[in-house]
């Protein structure tokens, strides 16, 4: 069963974009993860450099999987763990609860 919250969340991330660089009319959330929030954007317009897709990921000041275990936002957005090569940044948001990153190939 989908979080209750989840529409809210997926709205929130999706306003927060609208007007950046990062802005994406088909954001698609992706499956696991238990503290943030992680979704494939691919972009209504390409940045200057030709990427044409990023990963964003957003962070609340509670667990996604655990709403009732406090954390702190910033540290979500700031971290991440994968193999491999890291992730190009691109930005954070004005709010600095979101991070655009280039996707990941392979995990």
């Amino acid at each position: 069963m989908e979080d209750p919250d989840s529409s809210i969340i997926d709205s929130k991330v999706q306003k927060s974009l609208e007007g950046t660089l990062f802005a994406s009319s088909n954001l698609k959330k992706l499956e696991g993860g238990s503290v943030n929030w992680i979704y494939h954007a691919p972009l209504d317009k390409p940045l200057e450099d030709g990427t044409t897709e990023v990963a964003v990921k957003h962070g609340e000041p509670y667990m996604a999987t655990k709403p009732e275990f406090e954390l702190n936002f910033v540290r979500c957005v700031r971290s991440t763990l994968h193999t491999g090569p890291p992730p190009r940044a691109h930005t954070y948001t004005r709010d600095d609860t979101n991070k655009a990153t280039e996707p990941l190939t392979s995990c």
